[in-house]
């Protein structure tokens, strides 16, 4: 180790090191052997479960809306819960016994009181005691809202069991000869339903616990160290009695504990001067290292693999839609730091430092989400890093830079969009984004332009499927192009009022992409996509959050999805009706505008808005 910190010659290369030998202090090993497909050895997979929730539109149609979702315990003893994992949300969020609801009772709640190592915080970290007035936050989602305080306790992430390799075909998920598995199989995901766990606005409502914080112009409450030890050099030849920084906030020490100031850097040209020479002497601030003081009885025990103590929220009110309709208990969130309230929420940010995965410096804040396509194979997130199994012989992986990464969400820009051979105007003026969201089931646009895609990419269906190849729908990234076909995004297209007869299917039935409609207000550009699950299904998807960027690659699987026909949306559409409210869009033909109706139908509607955090003081 202290081979490695000589030979580090840049401030960020030494930031980066001290911190991997902090985490060897809490009894993780800080060096792991690659295994050589692009994780390494301390990574950490989680298997992920999916649901898919038939929903009847007032139209008599029946489609599916999707979430995929993981285990976790919170606490000591341990109480278990099934969380969607997030790359749109911020926050770790589970119901609390204290919400009472249908929608929560009909969930695993958590049990403060029952937690050995549960702390009662503050959004800042602060600790709350018994009866005193706290801290309250309110997460907008693309649909839904969730209301909780805030906790700190140890989680541990449900690991995936090793398991024999299936043989898995590099094809991209055309249907070119074979077989489709049938006989009481889910719909394919293609003819879903949208639902966003898009985190779209936070407002936390802060309890003063200081009378005085009425202060005057000049004067606030802030954190700051006290210096139990300070070196004689320089400090005792200064008259100044300390230092206030004006850093970025990347200076600042990743944890709220209360820690110590190792040292400073004297630095001038790349080279040390003697500490005598006063007038070159630079205040660089070179390092931090906090030791951690555990407040909990229990933190001391030998940290588990998957495991760390974060902070979370505890949720006292949910929205019945979507959580009532769901199996899983609450949310873990993915996103970019500043989407979460502060660091110690955001897993990403804290996984790799709190000893949960360790392995290669530089991998510890990536993760990779593989969505299977049929039942033969199993989705999975893996932190730490990626696994090139997931990806289709011969391909490598092409990153592109997130955009904004302010807001907090992964976004990149999008150059230019082509549909069915034919390039669209619509990114001409260089503001297309797309966001690659994990908690979104389809792919979303912004309604206007969704009419004109319905409208290009409409189509006879073949053998009563909307299967193949053409037309595709093709996105320019930075530097990867993205091409989604029938068999990834198409459905079979029905005009609301027009009778579903089963000889229909051997006249011209047509197929439409499925899509879900969303516009996003300012910070985020009106031009903005959502990269949801059909995406995530046809490409292996890496987030590094380090630099940040995302990574695609055109995943293996062990056979192609499944297109959907025309002939089980007729059966589907005789089950029992079960009434659900639906977003209407005018203009365009009739047939455009039923295409779009059941296409956008119970998308959550438009965001409030995109990642931004607003304060309230009460």
């Amino acid at each position: 180790f202290c081979a490695a910190f000589a030979a580090a010659t840049r401030l960020s290369d030494m930031l980066t090191m001290l911190s991997f030998l902090a985490m060897a202090n809490i009894g993780t090993s800080a060096t792991s052997a690659l295994s050589g497909d692009g994780t390494s050895a301390g990574s950490l997979t989680i298997r992920l479960e999916k649901q898919t929730l038939p929903l009847h539109t007032q139209d008599g149609m029946v489609h599916h809306k999707s979430a995929y979702y993981g285990n976790l315990s919170i606490g000591t003893p341990p109480q278990h819960f099934s969380v969607v994992f997030d790359t749109g949300s911020g926050h770790l969020i589970v119901p609390s016994v204290m919400c009472r609801t249908d929608t929560c009772k009909q969930h695993r709640r958590y049990k403060r009181r029952s937690s050995e190592t549960a702390v009662d915080i503050d959004v800042d970290g602060t600790r709350v005691e018994r009866g005193q007035p706290r801290d309250q936050l309110s997460v907008s989602f693309g649909t839904g809202e969730v209301s909780g305080v805030f906790m700190h306790d140890y989680v541990c992430l449900e690991k995936s069991e090793e398991q024999e390799p299936l043989a898995a075909t590099d094809a991209a998920g055309s249907l070119l000869g074979t077989s489709m598995v049938q006989g009481g199989k889910k719909m394919p995901s293609s003819n879903m339903i949208g639902t966003s766990m898009l985190q779209a606005n936070i407002v936390t409502k802060f309890i003063s616990e200081n009378p005085g914080e009425d202060n005057e112009q000049g004067c606030l409450y802030m954190r700051f160290i006290t210096a139990v030890s300070m070196t004689d050099d320089p400090f005792e030849k200064f008259g100044f009695d300390g230092i206030m920084g004006l850093g970025l906030n990347s200076a600042l020490a990743a944890t709220d504990a209360a820690g110590s100031l190792l040292g400073t850097s004297m630095v001038q040209g790349g080279k040390k001067m003697p500490s005598s020479n006063m007038i070159s002497t630079s205040m660089l601030q070179a390092n931090i290292m906090t030791k951690f003081i555990s407040e909990n009885p229990g933190e001391d025990k030998e940290q588990e693999h998957g495991c760390l103590y974060m902070r979370l929220i505890t949720a006292v009110s949910m929205t019945d839609d979507p959580f009532e309709k769901f199996e899983f208990d609450g949310i873990m969130g993915l996103g970019l730091n500043s989407l979460s309230q502060a660091p110690p929420f955001n897993l990403i940010e804290t996984g790799g430092q709190e000893g949960a995965w360790h392995g290669e410096d530089y991998r510890l804040k990536m993760f990779g989400i593989f969505l299977a396509v049929s039942e033969l194979e199993h989705s999975e997130l893996t932190l730490g890093g990626y696994k090139q199994e997931h990806m289709a012989a011969g391909e490598q992986v092409s990153w592109c830079d997130a955009k904004q990464p302010d807001l907090g969400h992964w976004q990149i820009a999008v150059k230019s969009i082509t549909a069915a051979g034919q390039r669209l105007s619509f990114c001409d003026d260089g503001t297309c984004r797309a966001v690659v969201d994990s908690g979104t089931s389809l792919l979303g646009v912004p309604s206007e332009f969704g009419y004109e895609l319905i409208d290009i990419l409409r189509h006879n269906a073949t053998e009563g499927e909307c299967g193949g190849d053409l037309p595709s729908l093709e996105i320019e990234l930075e530097n990867f192009n993205m091409v989604l076909a029938p068999s990834d995004i198409g459905r079979p297209e029905f005009v609301p009022g027009e009778e579903l007869e089963a000889e229909d299917e051997q006249q011209h039935p047509t197929c439409i992409p499925m899509l879900m409609f969303m516009d996003l207000p300012l910070p985020s550009s009106p031009k903005t996509l959502i990269f949801g699950e059909p995406v995530l299904q046809k490409y292996y998807t890496i987030f590094d959050a380090l630099v940040p960027r995302i990574g695609f690659a055109t995943a293996r699987h062990v056979q192609p999805k499944r297109s959907a026909s025309v002939f089980e949306l007729l059966l589907r559409s005789n089950e029992p009706m079960k009434q659900q409210p639906q977003q209407q869009h005018g203009g365009g033909t009739a047939a455009a505008r039923g295409a779009a109706a059941a296409a956008a139908a119970d998308t959550g509607g438009h965001l409030p808005s995109s990642g931004q955090q607003q304060v309230q003081l009460r």
